[in-house]
């Protein structure tokens, strides 16, 4: 599995990241798909977003179910507090 240094330096050097593996961490998610750390901690302190696992301190997420989630989702990335009231 490539560290997340490798990943970052072909995500800055505009290489397109490889497929990623089969498990990610909540901190190794942001390198491939287009959600934060911060919004994925959010959406698991309200039970949305996608599913996870936790193992010891880390939240552990399956690629599988993270494709699934940012496909048939219409994920809205702007926080509630973020958008206006009419």
């Amino acid at each position: 599995m490539p560290s997340t240094r490798d990943i970052r330096k072909k995500v800055d050097g505009r290489h397109p990241p490889e497929r990623p593996p089969r498990f990610l961490t909540r901190k190794e998610v942001p390198l491939y798909y287009p959600v934060s750390y911060h919004t994925l901690a959010y959406w698991a302190s309200r039970g949305d977003g996608p599913p996870f696992r936790r193992a010891g301190k880390n939240s552990i997420y399956e690629s599988e179910n993270l494709d699934r989630f940012f496909s048939s989702e219409i994920v809205d990335l702007k926080p509630r507090m973020m958008r206006r009231r009419r």
